[in-house]
């Protein structure tokens, strides 16, 4: 719904030399942390990425619950005659 908003406000925010070199600076910070503590940063990235895929499965193919049976259907059919 708001997307073309925020690609437009991302496009003018990247013109600006300061917000690129700040992102950069994180990117470099982030892959500093990874190369540095290596294997609890892999862990932490698979969990990072890992767990919002594995919820929207969990939630798009968990089992539909079956509706108990409405008692006063089988009486839907039956005209009772008032004459």
């Amino acid at each position: 719904m708001f997307f073309g908003p925020l690609l437009f406000l991302i496009f003018f925010a990247f013109m600006s030399a300061t917000v690129r070199e700040k992102t950069a600076n994180v990117i470099g910070t982030i892959t500093h942390w990874i190369n540095l503590y290596q294997p609890m940063s892999y862990l932490v990235v698979i969990v990072v990425i890992l767990a919002p895929l594995l919820s929207f499965f969990l939630v798009a193919y968990w089992p539909r619950t079956q509706e108990p049976e409405n008692p006063l259907l089988r009486y839907k059919n039956e005209h009772l005659d008032m004459d």
